[in-house]
C-alpha cells in the first residue's frame, strides 16, 4: 500500500478543477500542502509495517523454535528424517566412488589392450597404414575369390566321393558280415528263433498260432530290410561308379591349384587378423576417449558433491538468523543490505529446496 501511495498522485486540495485553485500563488501553496499530507501518509504506512514485521518476527521466532525444540516430539521425527536423508546421501557418495574406480579399471584394460597392440605394431602412428594393408588384403581376396569358389566346388566332388565309399563300406559290412550287429546275423537268428520247437512247448493251438505268426513276420521283415540294403548298395557303387571321370577331373584340378588355394588361405587368415585388430584399436581408443570424459564428470560430481549436497535446513536456519541479525542491527547499513540481498536471491530457491526435500508440517 505505501508502494502505491508512492506512485499516486495526490492532490486533495492541489487539484485545478476546484475554485480557489484558479491562482498560481494559491496552486503553490495547495501543492506544496498535498505533498506533506502524502507525506505523512507514506510515513504513517512505514511506522505500522515496521509494528507489523516486529510482531510476525516474533510469533514466527517462537514457532521456528518451538519446531526445533529438542525435547519436542517433531523435533525428533525431523532429525531423523534427516539423518536419513544424510545416510542415503552418503551412500549415494560411496556409490560414485565405486563407479569412479570402476572407471578407472576399465581404463586401465583398455591400456593394456593398446599397449599389446602397440607390442603388435599397431599403434596412432602406424594404424592408417595397417588399415590400407587390411583394404589391400581385401582387394587381393576379391581378385582370387571366383578361383577359390571353383576349387570349394571340386573339393565337394571328392568330399561327396568320400561319403558315398563311407556308405558303400558301411552298407557292404552290414548285408555280408556275421557280426553279431549285422544285418545277416539278426536274420539267422529270427530264423532259428521261429524253427525253434521249444518255442510253442505247451502252448495252447492258437496261441501256439499266434506265436509262429509273430516270429515269422520278425524273419520275414528282416529279409525284405534285407533286399531294401542290397538294393541301396547296388544303387550307391553304380553311382560310385558312374562317376568316376568327375572324380578324376576334381582330384586333378585340385593337384594343380593347391599351391594357389594355400595362398588364399593365408591372405584370408593375414586379413581377417589385421582386420580384427584395426578395429579393435579404433574401439579402444574411442572407448578411452569416452571413459576419460565419463571419469572428468564423476571426479567433478565427487569434488562438487558436498556443495551440492549440502544441508538445505542448516542453510534455511543460517537464512532465518540473518533475519534476525538484520533486525537486531536495524541502524547498521551495511547488514541491512546483505540481509535484503539474501532474501531477494536465495530465500525463495531455498525454501523451494528444503520444502522438497523434507515435511516441516506441525
Amino acid at each position: 500500500l505505501v508502494e502505491a501511495l508512492k506512485q499516486t498522485d495526490f492532490s486533495l486540495f492541489s487539484d485545478d478543477k476546484l475554485s480557489w485553485n484558479k491562482n498560481e500563488g494559491i496552486q503553490f501553496v495547495t501543492k506544496a500542502l498535498d505533498k506533506s499530507i502524502k507525506a505523512a501518509f507514506i510515513g504513517i504506512g512505514y511506522v505500522a509495517t515496521f509494528a507489523r514485521n516486529q510482531i510476525m518476527l516474533s510469533k514466527g521466532r517462537t514457532k521456528f523454535k518451538d519446531k526445533n525444540n529438542q525435547d519436542g516430539p517433531l523435533s525428533d521425527a525431523f532429525n531423523e528424517q534427516e539423518n536419513i536423508v544424510q545416510s542415503e546421501g552418503k551412500v549415494q557418495k560411496k556409490n560414485l566412488k565405486n563407479v569412479i574406480s570402476q572407471i578407472r579399471q576399465n581404463k586401465k584394460d583398455i591400456k593394456q589392450d593398446l599397449n599389446d597392440l602397440a607390442s603388435e605394431g599397431i599403434d596412432r602412428h602406424t594404424i592408417r597404414g595397417k588399415e590400407q594393408d587390411v583394404k589391400n588384403y581385401k582387394t587381393s581376396l576379391d581378385a582370387q575369390q571366383n578361383n577359390e569358389d571353383v576349387f570349394q566346388q571340386n573339393m565337394d566332388v571328392l568330399r561327396d566321393k568320400m561319403k558315398l565309399e563311407k556308405k558303400i563300406a558301411s552298407l557292404t559290412k552290414e548285408v555280408t558280415s556275421a557280426a553279431p550287429d549285422s544285418l545277416q546275423n539278426k536274420i539267422h537268428q529270427a530264423e532259428a528263433k521261429f524253427r525253434d520247437p521249444s518255442q510253442y512247448t505247451d502252448m495252447p493251438t492258437l496261441v501256439r498260432e499266434e506265436k509262429e505268426k509273430e516270429l515269422y513276420n520278425d524273419w520275414q521283415r528282416l529279409k525284405q530290410e534285407l533286399d531294401r540294403k542290397n538294393q541301396e548298395l547296388a544303387e550307391k557303387n553304380a553311382e560310385l561308379t558312374g562317376n568316376v571321370a568327375n572324380y578324376t577331373a576334381a582330384k586333378a584340378y585340385i593337384d594343380a591349384n593347391r599351391g594357389q588355394h594355400v595362398g588364399y588361405k593365408h591372405t584370408e587368415k593375414d586379413y581377417t587378423s589385421l582386420k580384427d585388430k584395426t578395429e579393435k584399436f579404433r574401439s579402444a581408443t574411442a572407448d578411452l576417449k569416452e571413459q576419460n570424459k565419463v571419469l572428468r564428470d564423476r571426479n567433478a560430481a565427487l569434488k562438487n558433491w558436498d556443495q551440492d549436497h549440502y544441508n538445505k535446513v542448516l542453510r534455511l536456519e543460517n537464512f532465518w538468523n540473518m533475519l534476525q541479525n538484520g533486525d537486531n542491527k536495524s541502524y547498521g547499513i551495511s547488514a541491512k543490505r546483505a540481509q535484503k540481498k539474501f532474501i531477494n536471491n536465495q530465500k525463495d530457491v531455498l525454501l523451494q529446496q528444503m520444502m522438497a526435500q523434507h515435511s516441516l508440517a506441525a
